[in-house]
């Protein structure tokens, strides 16, 4: 037997290669078991994460078909209603037709200046300088004499801007109340 198959196959080195074969049999064990646990723990991972998903773009759209269908119910309402005032609105502005027109009403001239302060008041955030009188001093108005008819188609328009806030109002709470009463799922 020559030498170099005498060292190759002797007891001692077929013993040190049974070990070597044996770790590196036992270190590709390893390496598949562990791969196969990441891939079973990554499918695991994947899993959750898809089953979390699919609830979360579940509860998504329930809470979108939700929102719609409350936006529907409010219109709806809403229109509805603004056609009761809008009929409410025109009977009184047809009464207001029947009026006269003569300058019944009469305003003091503290009285007119008291109405177009708080309107001044009323249209912006600050209100607009005085007009300036060709003296140099402001403008103080003047009596004025108004017919009941003039008046009473200020009130009812004026009724009818408040009537409109105050419902629109309204329907927002009722929208975001009809809102937080709806169940929608996990």
């Amino acid at each position: 037997m020559p030498i170099l198959a005498s060292i190759f196959l002797s007891r001692t080195a077929l013993e040190v290669y049974g070990v070597i074969a044996l770790g590196l049999f036992l270190l590709g064990l390893k390496t598949s078991y562990d791969h196969k646990h990441e891939a079973i723990g990554a499918a695991r991972v994947q899993a959750q994460f898809d089953a979390y998903k699919a609830v979360a773009i579940k509860r998504s759209t329930d809470l979108a078909l939700l929102w719609a269908a409350q936006v529907g119910k409010t219109d709806e309402a809403v229109r509805k209603q603004q056609e009761l005032d809008n009929a409410t609105m025109q009977a009184l502005q047809d009464r207001v037709e029947t009026l006269s027109h003569a300058p019944t009403l009469h305003f003091s001239a503290a009285a007119m200046g008291l109405w177009d302060a708080a309107t001044a008041a009323a249209n912006s955030a600050a209100p607009a300088a005085a007009e300036k009188s060709a003296t140099g001093t402001p403008a103080v108005p003047g009596a004025a004499d108004i017919s009941e008819r003039d008046d009473a188609n200020f009130k009812v328009k004026a009724s009818a801007a408040y009537l409109d806030a105050v419902k629109l109002f309204h329907a927002c709470r009722d929208f975001y109340s009809g809102l937080a009463k709806q169940e929608v799922g996990p």
